[in-house]
């Protein structure tokens, strides 16, 4: 899976639980929705700190949502070595 799909995925969930990026953003303690919307739209990786708080938000199971992070990031960086 790569970051766009991720993204892709937790707009969906987000989506699902009729929550918005500012709904989850003030969650974080953030004053703006733009933290969420370059996760969702695959511009920024998830923080690892931050995993497990938002799989509780989006109530996802936080390791699926770990190790689908760390996909996401191994991916890019092997595109990024070619």
């Amino acid at each position: 899976m790569d970051r766009r799909s991720l993204g892709q995925m937790l707009q969906k969930r987000r989506e699902a639980l009729k929550l918005t990026q500012t709904d989850i953003s003030f969650k974080f303690g953030y004053n703006s929705a733009q933290f969420i919307s370059n996760i969702e739209r695959g511009l920024a990786d998830i923080p690892f700190k931050k995993i497990e708080k938002l799989a509780i938000i989006l109530e996802m199971d936080p390791k699926r949502l770990a190790r689908l992070t760390m996909n996401a990031k191994y991916n890019r960086l092997s595109e990024e070595r070619v």
